[in-house]
């Protein structure tokens, strides 16, 4: 039987550089749930000017609210992951035709390259790869002839073929692969976790004064996974639960939407858990701010320029019972990889 839970509170004043607020939850033993927390903890370092972090103006949570929900969407697709792998045989099913068909052509013509390997025909293994070695120029093969589809003919061969792989072979043989691999391994079981965290920078200066914040927010999921409806669970890790993801994903260029935002994950978290048992499920977030005062000035025996006047570390740690949501969001900008880059420029081209 769970221990009685019992709800504390204390402030912590020593000096005006510290100042400490917390409230959190105890039980006796056994320790056996998660307990609500909430600290909230600021310290000051003055330079030259006097610092008083009793009072705040602002609260780390609250100020950085748009940026923790990234986090939280982010944090809660890196928990799902870690559950178990996830097939998407209803998506392929779905597009069974055009895969069946561009796979059947790519093999007929791997069928006739190899028979004219065979041959030692060198001509028939071009004509097999689609280069029709008689018309060079319509392939940008000779430059004294080559016409504006011939400039085009060779990128828009290459562009097909990586299309074809990238929609085609690949999420077939990883589709094939995740349902090997959720047919043969142990079901979840145990503790799963699932972390994100943020980090960006805020400068506001003029002539004489100024404030530079250093800003981290960060979220981690937590459960006990175990499966209680096996049945269930497998279907859904076999990606037959949910329509409305299929549906989503024969929306034209749908996938590239995905790369900037989490509407696929939003759609795929109504079905992410069935069939499992989630137990001692928490949610913890964090915000922290180093800000930093700035003067424009001229200290004693010092050259004039910035100089640090006071630094105030304001934290905010919470915990709460449950799992928190996926939001629809933007995703945060990063670099470009090397597959979604050939991928867009493919589609380029082709529409070209």
């Amino acid at each position: 039987m769970p221990s009685p839970i019992t709800r504390k509170s204390l402030v912590n004043n020593t000096s005006k550089t510290f100042y400490r607020n917390r409230v959190w939850d105890s039980q006796k033993p056994p320790f056996t749930q998660p307990l609500y927390l909430d600290l909230r903890q600021r310290v000051g370092v003055d330079g030259f000017s006097k610092v008083d972090v009793r009072f705040a103006s602002y609260d780390p949570l609250s100020s950085v609210s748009g940026n923790l929900t990234v986090a939280e969407t982010l944090a809660y697709e890196k928990f799902r992951d870690s559950i178990h792998a996830k097939a998407e045989t209803l998506i392929n099913f779905a597009q069974r035709r055009e895969a069946a068909e561009m796979m059947a052509t790519r093999l007929m013509s791997l069928a006739k390259f190899a028979r004219a390997v065979r041959k030692r025909d060198p001509k028939a293994m071009a004509s097999a790869l689609g280069f029709d070695v008689r018309k060079a120029s319509e392939i940008g093969l000779d430059a004294r002839k080559t016409s504006r589809r011939g400039r085009w003919a060779l990128p828009k061969t290459t562009g097909k073929i990586w299309l074809e792989y990238h929609f085609g072979w690949e999420p077939l043989v990883k589709d094939i692969g995740a349902c090997i691999d959720v047919l043969s391994d142990a079901p979840p079981n145990g503790t799963v976790k699932g972390r994100k965290t943020l980090t960006w920078k805020t400068d506001n200066r003029d002539a004489s004064s100024g404030h530079v914040v250093e800003w981290r927010c960060g979220c981690r999921l937590q459960a006990e996974v175990a499966v209680s409806n096996p049945n269930m669970f497998l279907a859904n890790q076999l990606g037959l639960t949910n329509p409305a993801i299929v549906a989503w994903d024969l929306v034209p260029f749908s996938f590239i939407a995905d790369w900037f935002g989490t509407l696929g994950t939003w759609i795929n978290s109504w079905t992410d858990f069935l069939g499992l048992s989630l137990v001692n499920s928490q949610t913890g977030r964090l915000a922290q701010a180093v800000d930093q005062s700035y003067y424009w000035t001229k200290p004693p025996g010092k050259p004039k320029g910035w100089y640090v006047a006071s630094t105030v570390t304001d934290v905010h740690v919470r915990r709460t019972l449950g799992l928190a949501k996926p939001s629809v969001i933007f995703r945060p900008r990063k670099r470009l990889s090397l597959t979604r880059a050939a991928t867009a420029v493919a589609l380029l081209i082709n529409f070209l």
